[in-house]
Order: C-alpha cells, then structure tokens, then sequence
C-alpha cells in the first residue's frame, strides 16, 4: 500500500481486518464468509482511503 502509493488497497480476506472489525463493534460475530462480505461493505464507503482504515483495524486487533 505505501510502497505502491495506492491510499485505495483493499485486502478482501484478511483475517486481522475482520479481528479489528469485530473488536471495535463494527461487525458482529457471524461465519467468516459473511463477515469478509459485511466488511467490503463497509470499507466501499471509505473509498478512496481504505489502506488507511486497514492500518487502523490492524492496530486495533493488535491490542
């Protein structure tokens, strides 16, 4: 993401999004594969600024 410059990337399986994701209350606990789909929802919205709510989303499921 920054070694490219592309603020917009978006990595649509990663499991550490998801354990961000759940910690903040942004998606509930649900089988995996609908909650990878329950997140690119959210994250279409932060379109054109997505590889910076990852950052933040691996720094929460990191704590």
């Amino acid at each position: 993401m920054r070694v490219l410059g592309d603020p917009d990337a978006w990595l649509e399986r990663d499991v550490a999004l998801l354990a961000g994701a759940r910690r903040i209350g942004l998606i509930a606990p649900e089988t995996p594969a609908a909650a990878h789909r329950e997140l690119a929802e959210h994250a279409r919205a932060w379109s054109p600024w997505r590889s910076y709510a990852q950052m933040h989303l691996w720094r929460v499921a990191a704590q």
